[in-house]
């Protein structure tokens, strides 16, 4: 299997995607507090910890996503359920609310394209939020 640590940052036309490490602590810590009102220092240090860990023992692969011309944290994405075998990896993205739909796309399509390299014969899921009908049509276009 290929090494994952090289795999950042990831550049879109107007996103980039890093580990979670290179994003500011604050801004992470803010966007968990949307999904978990008790989302502090310390679970999301741990939270983080633990993306890094999974991404060292190619298990996972996780960014945060930021908005290159404003430098806005729009939240993270990545590839779950990764194994040897190409079985069924997850491309999931947790992105802020009033994320566009054009931008939603470009990354699922970056991240799309990235799995399908690294694994080309897995039958990839999708767990995608915010979703729409418009994101739920390119999904199936895979």
């Amino acid at each position: 299997m290929k090494n994952f640590e090289g795999i950042h940052p990831i550049l879109t036309n107007h996103l980039r995607l890093d580990w979670l490490t290179e994003f500011k602590l604050q801004d992470v810590i803010d966007f968990q507090k949307k999904f978990d009102k008790n989302a502090d220092i310390k679970s999301t240090g741990d939270f983080i910890n633990e993306a890094m860990k999974d991404v060292m023992r190619q298990k996972a692969l996780l960014w945060g996503i930021e908005n290159k011309e404003t430098h806005e944290f729009m939240g993270m994405g990545g590839i779950a359920n990764i194994s040897k075998d190409d079985t069924a990896p997850t491309i999931y993205i947790q992105a802020i609310d009033n994320i566009d739909t054009s931008l939603e796309i470009e990354l699922i399509n970056r991240i799309h394209i990235l799995a399908k390299n690294y694994w080309p014969t897995a039958k990839f899921s999708y767990n995608v939020y915010p979703s729409n009908a418009e994101i739920e049509r390119h999904l199936n276009l895979y």
